[in-house]
C-alpha cells in the first residue's frame, strides 16, 4: 500500500496526468491515428 500511496502522491503533484483504462487508450489512439490501408502494411 505504501507504493500505491507514493504513486498517487506523485501523480497529484503534476498537472496534465492521464490515469486511464486500456480501452480509453485504444479509443484515443484510434481517434488520433485512424487506420490507413496505404500505410498499414509497410512491409509488403
Amino acid at each position: 500500500m505504501r507504493a500505491l500511496q507514493r504513486f498517487l502522491d506523485h501523480v497529484e503533484a503534476h498537472d496534465r496526468v492521464w490515469i486511464t483504462r486500456r480501452i480509453d487508450i485504444a479509443r484515443h489512439w484510434k481517434a488520433t491515428h485512424p487506420f490507413n490501408a496505404q500505410t498499414a502494411f509497410v512491409w509488403e
